[in-house]
């Protein structure tokens, strides 16, 4: 066999076609309810801000304390063993500290894992939409394909919704691919007393939609690889 078609075969073996990082608890709350999809090599990340963690796997665990979302973590070494598996593996959580250097040291990882990248994120928090927007910056830089999904706050947050529709102006000024999904528009006409049942409602949909489009690129990405093997064999 050509040396050359043994390389393409062994990226095609070990790059993912598709890695899907959230950034945030918004972020965080639609990548968990995504169901495994029928592609192969999906890598998915959390990326969330909290000092005290290191790597860790999501056990499936969440729990809503006064209005406050709090993350379940195991450590990977932890004798619980992690599930809540997204095709190719558990969501890896990563811990993004704002700091600059720290922050695209971990990107560089994530870089590496990966052809093209889905980054869901809440754009209506300082860290989220910092840290989502050094992270497309470095992808860029590294001429890896992206795809934007973003998630608009509600009116009742009103600071927060505008604070996101700031950002996507930067996200135009960039001239990248997004999408936006805005809470406002999915809204449920329900009693507010079963708020997070409609939260959860809003993000099953969001989660829904943002399958069809990682299927779609990875398909399309499964396409591209299997025609270079193709023609380096021949």
């Amino acid at each position: 066999m050509d040396s050359r078609a043994s390389l393409a075969e062994l990226y095609y073996r070990q790059k993912a076609n598709v890695a899907v990082v959230s950034i945030g608890n918004a972020g965080f709350r639609v990548v968990k309810k995504m169901r495994p999809i029928e592609v192969k090599n999906v890598d998915t990340y959390a990326i969330i801000q909290d000092s005290n963690q290191q790597s860790h796997a999501y056990d499936g665990m969440v729990s809503d304390d006064r209005g406050e979302i709090k993350i379940s973590l195991y450590t990977l070494n932890s004798e619980k063993n992690p599930f809540l598996r997204y095709t190719s593996g558990p969501i890896k959580i990563l811990n993004g500290v704002n700091n600059r250097k720290e922050d695209e040291d971990m990107f560089m990882r994530i870089a590496d894992s990966a052809v093209a990248f889905v980054i869901v994120s809440g754009f209506g928090g300082n860290f989220s939409q910092a840290v989502h927007l050094h992270l497309l910056g470095c992808l860029n830089a590294m001429g890896k394909e992206t795809l934007n999904a973003i998630i608009i706050p509600g009116r009742y947050e009103e600071k927060r919704r505008q604070k996101a529709i700031s950002g996507i102006k930067k996200l135009e000024k960039m001239n990248v691919p997004y999408v936006t999904f805005d809470n406002e528009d999915l809204k449920e006409s329900i009693d507010t007393a079963v708020i997070t049942e409609r939260i959860d409602a809003v993000n099953l949909r969001i989660a829904d939609s943002l399958d069809e489009y990682i299927s779609s690129i990875s398909s399309s990405i499964d396409r591209l690889k299997y025609n270079l093997i193709e023609d380096i064999r021949r």
